[in-house]
C-alpha cells in the first residue's frame, strides 16, 4: 500500500468517526428537547415551544415588598390559565421602594432560568 493510500484510508477513518460523534450530539440534543417539551407540558405551557407568550401571572397571598420574595405562590401560566404552584420563589424586583405590591393583587411574572419568578407588571 502506498503512502497516498494509507493517508485517504486514515482520513476515511476520521471522517466516519467524526460523523458518528455528530449522529450522538444530535441525538443527545433530540433527548434535550424532549425533556424540555415535557417539563413545558407539567407547568401547563403550549405545544412543543413553550409557553405561547412566556408569561405567567399570580395573585399574591402576602405583601410583596421591593426587593423581597415569596414562596409558594399559585401560579398561572398565560393565555392558557392552568394552574400550578410555583416550585422557586416570586421576586419583586422593582427598581424603588415604592413597588410594594400589596397582598390581593393580580401580577405579571416572566420565568427565570433557575425555576423563580419575576413581576414584570401588576394589574391595577
Amino acid at each position: 500500500m502506498s503512502w497516498a493510500e494509507s493517508r485517504i484510508l486514515l482520513a476515511e477513518g476520521s471522517i466516519e468517526d467524526l460523523y458518528r460523534r455528530l449522529l450522538d450530539v444530535s441525538d443527545q440534543l433530540k433527548a434535550v428537547r424532549q425533556k424540555l417539551q415535557a417539563a413545558n407540558r407539567e407547568l401547563g405551557g403550549g405545544g412543543g415551544g413553550g409557553p405561547s407568550n412566556g408569561y405567567f401571572s399570580a395573585t399574591l397571598s402576602a405583601d410583596l415588598a421591593h426587593g423581597r420574595s415569596l414562596q409558594d405562590q399559585r401560579v398561572w401560566t398565560m393565555p392558557g390559565q392552568a394552574q400550578v404552584t410555583a416550585a422557586g420563589k416570586i421576586y419583586n424586583d422593582g427598581p424603588t421602594g415604592t413597588n410594594d405590591i400589596a397582598s390581593g393583587k393580580q401580577v405579571i411574572l416572566a420565568a427565570n432560568a433557575d425555576g423563580s419568578y419575576t413581576v414584570i407588571g401588576v394589574y391595577c
